[in-house]
Order: C-alpha cells, then sequence, then structure tokens
C-alpha cells in the first residue's frame, strides 16, 4: 500500500486515482496529522509514502522521518522545490512538477 499525501486535494485525487489505475492500492491524505494516524493503524502494510514537501503543520521531511520510525523499511519520496543536499540521504526528493511516470519508476 502507497501513503499519499498532499495538502492540494486535486493533485491527492489525480495521484492517487492514478496509482490505482495502475495497480496499487493507495491511502490518500490531504492533512498530514490525519496520514499518521491511518499510517501508525498499520505501519507494515505500507511500502512507501509519496508526500509534499510544503504542507500545513507537519512538513513533508517531518512526517517521513515519523513514518520511518514507525516502518524503517518504508520508501520515502518527497515532492519539493528545495535541493536535494536539504533531504537525507535515505530520501528521494522529486521536484515539482513531477510527471506520473516519474512516480512509477521510483516504486518498481
Amino acid at each position: 500500500m502507497i501513503l499519499l499525501v498532499d495538502d492540494d486535494e486535486s493533485v491527492l485525487r489525480s495521484y492517487a486515482q492514478l496509482l490505482e489505475l495502475s495497480g496499487y492500492r493507495v491511502s490518500a491524505h490531504p492533512c498530514p496529522k490525519d496520514a499518521l494516524k491511518a499510517f501508525a493503524q498499520k505501519p507494515t502494510a505500507f511500502q512507501a509514502i509519496i508526500t509534499d514537501h510544503a504542507m500545513p503543520h507537519i512538513s513533508g521531511l517531518e512526517l517521513i522521518d515519523t513514518v520511518q520510525q514507525l516502518n524503517p523499511d518504508i520508501r520515502p519520496i518527497l515532492f519539493t522545490g528545495m535541493p536535494p543536499s536539504e533531504a537525507p540521504e535515505d530520501v528521494t526528493v522529486v521536484h515539482k512538477p513531477v510527471r506520473f511516470t516519474q512516480i512509477l519508476a521510483l516504486l518498481q
């Protein structure tokens, strides 16, 4: 399952639908706090987290850090405009605008 988090609901819906059409199960959330609650219920059920960096209340990097504490094997993918040097080495940084083919390639 993919944990998908983006406060832009149109982006969230689009990527969730495309991932599901590609055969992935998706847990999509516009609120990082809600995403954490859903993730904490079954952390080992998730293979990847795809999140926007700039969100209210919790940044994408903070969200990834918390999620990795519960499931260190999860694959973290961060959508952002920040330089890659600011992200931890184990986080895949994808600069906006993001093409869906990029996401699929990273999940394989």
